[in-house]
């Protein structure tokens, strides 16, 4: 969003850093700072939480869909 004034002509990976470097050298451009160890990790803890349960509902989903086949109903 703010390098995109930067950028010259088609997207290229050349082009692309040049236009990250001249946006950052404007003196209003907002640096991101970088995340602690403490949020990186918690980060990663949901990250993996996430996909457990993503992974939980689809096995129980499948499960379902075979006992059905089977003429098994399951609320």
């Amino acid at each position: 969003e703010y390098v995109q004034p930067y950028v010259k002509a088609q997207k290229t990976d050349d082009r692309d850093a040049e236009a990250i470097a001249e946006a950052a050298t404007r003196p209003t451009m907002r640096l991101v700072t970088p995340k602690s160890e403490a949020q990186l990790d918690l980060q990663i803890l949901h990250r993996a939480r996430a996909r457990l349960v993503a992974e939980r509902t689809r096995l129980t989903n499948q499960l379902r869909a075979v006992l059905l086949e089977r003429g098994i109903i399951l609320p």
